[in-house]
């Protein structure tokens, strides 16, 4: 189990009883402020990616343009980022801890963080270099 305060230097790791010491920069908006900025703008981007998959998926002359292939694997991975990531931050800033407090979550919301951003990235530069092939 990991504790993380924030605005202390403190963070301990409860299977390993290491702490480490460091410091946690917080931003200009408060806690509160970013949860409501993030919550309004995360129910548009998900109706945005899934209206956007619906139409690429099931239009016949959108499907099989070979270009849009690499859109459409960009934009599933966007939306675990989206199902993920976004509100395991949310919880975690109406909270101010990680719940539910078990692996699994850590390693899937890690993946969504880490695994989906380098994947779009890779995904990014595929496109980019088979739109000037």
């Amino acid at each position: 189990m990991v504790h993380i305060i924030l605005n202390n230097t403190s963070i301990k790791d409860g299977e390993n009883n290491d702490t480490s010491s460091g410091t946690i920069l917080e931003t200009a908006l408060s806690a509160t402020a970013r949860f409501w900025v993030l919550l309004i703008f995360e129910i548009p981007s998900i109706i945005c990616c899934l209206f956007l998959l619906y139409h690429l998926c099931f239009d016949r002359t959108l499907r099989n343009t070979l270009n849009n292939h690499v859109f459409i694997l960009i934009l599933i991975n966007v939306l675990l980022s989206e199902i993920i990531d976004i509100p395991n931050y949310l919880t975690f800033l109406r909270l101010n801890y990680v719940w539910p407090q078990i692996p699994i979550n850590c390693y899937l919301w890690w993946y969504a963080t880490y695994g989906n951003l380098y994947t779009i990235g890779m995904l990014m530069a595929w496109a980019s270099i088979e739109r000037h092939i």
